[in-house]
């Protein structure tokens, strides 16, 4: 490639970058990016997070944290409030995105902090009183109301309760819908 392309190539990346910031209303990730305008091999100018600073954003804090260190920020969060829910990272921790590349998968990060999957994070009884509470409470009027608060996938449920499904649950939690 040569520079002039490479220099075009640079500049309609900075330009999308702005674009989805003022669609997103925050500084766009690079999973985001890839999702609107496909892969253009950010390799050949220097990387996303430098084409992030280009475009006058912020980069990650955490890209420069070595594997042990994310590691522990993560160990110190999950002693402090749990396992976080890969869809739900925080601000206070390393992007999901940032994981994903350093250790191949959300899973096999866990795995090497010691924990099998999310499952781990919650007991039989726990989920149990989570979901009786969820129903009781109003929250829960559909299994579609499961992603809308802080609660286990159904997959994780079925799992950790042993149920083959929403209705097979409802009955082993005493509950109606």
């Amino acid at each position: 490639m040569t520079r002039k392309e490479l220099e075009i190539k640079e500049k309609l990346i900075i330009k999308n970058i702005k674009i989805l910031a003022k669609e997103l209303r925050k500084t766009p990730t690079k999973r985001e990016y890839l999702k609107k305008y496909g892969n253009p091999q950010f390799e050949d100018v220097g990387g996303f997070s430098l084409m992030l600073e280009k475009a006058g954003f912020v980069r990650n804090k955490y890209n420069n944290l070595s594997n042990e260190d994310i590691e522990r920020v993560f160990k110190e969060y999950i002693k402090e409030n749990g396992v976080p829910i890969s869809h739900k990272f925080p601000k206070t921790l390393p992007s999901y995105d940032l994981v994903c590349s350093r250790f191949g998968s959300y899973k096999e990060f866990l795995n090497l902090l010691g924990y099998d999957t999310l499952e781990k994070s919650y007991t039989k009884d726990e989920v149990v009183k989570l979901l009786q509470k969820g129903i009781d409470s109003g929250v829960i009027k559909s299994i579609i109301d499961l992603s809308k608060e802080n609660y286990p996938v159904p997959a994780t449920i079925y799992k950790i309760l042993n149920t083959k499904g929403w209705k097979d649950t409802l009955k082993l939690i005493n509950r109606e819908l």
